[in-house]
C-alpha cells in the first residue's frame, strides 16, 4: 500500500470510493495527458447506463471492486481497473463527474486492445475539456472533481 492515496505502482488495482448526499448520476474518466478514457460506466453495461450510473444519496459506493459491488450487476460487466505505466514516473488526472440532473456523455471512440490490454472508450483531451465546459454552463448541478494521481514503476 502506498503512503499517499493518489500514488500508484505499475499494475496496481484502482478503487474509487464515492458518496453523495443526494441522488444523481456519476461517471468517471482518466486523462493520461493526451487521451481521456471513460472508466465508469463500465464497458459492458447496457445502453441505459451509457450516460452515467444512477446513485442514491448517503450510500457508500466502491467502484471497480467485485467484493463491494452494490450496483447489482454481473461479474462479467464490472471492470476491475489496473493502473499502468511504461515511464519512470507518470501523472494522470481522474475526473469524477456528478450531476443531480441527467447529462449526456461525450462522443467516444470505441475501446481498443493494445499489447494484450483493453483500453476503454476514449476521447481527445481537447474535446473532453470542451464537453466539461459546455456541461458546466448548461447544467447548474453538474460537478467535476479532478484528482491527479502518480504512477511509478514497480
Amino acid at each position: 500500500m502506498n503512503k499517499y492515496p493518489y500514488e500508484f505502482l505499475n499494475n496496481e488495482q484502482l478503487y474509487l470510493f464515492f458518496k453523495s448526499p443526494v441522488k444523481g448520476n456519476v461517471s468517471i474518466f482518466l486523462d493520461d495527458g493526451n487521451m481521456v478514457y471513460r472508466l465508469l460506466p463500465y464497458m459492458n453495461m447496457t445502453d441505459e447506463f451509457q450516460n452515467g450510473i444512477h446513485v442514491k444519496g448517503d450510500i457508500d459506493y466502491l467502484f471497480f471492486s467485485w467484493e463491494n459491488n452494490i450496483l447489482d450487476i454481473s461479474r462479467n460487466v464490472l471492470d476491475e481497473v489496473e493502473i499502468f505505466t511504461n515511464k519512470h514516473l507518470e501523472y494522470n488526472d481522474i475526473y469524477i463527474i456528478f450531476s443531480e440532473a441527467p447529462f449526456v456523455k461525450p462522443i467516444l471512440n470505441e475501446s481498443a486492445q493494445v499489447n494484450n490490454l483493453i483500453l476503454p472508450k476514449s476521447i481527445s483531451q481537447a474535446k473532453f475539456q470542451k464537453w466539461l465546459t459546455n456541461n458546466r454552463h448548461a447544467n447548474s448541478s453538474f460537478q467535476d472533481i479532478r484528482r491527479t494521481i502518480t504512477i511509478k514503476p514497480d
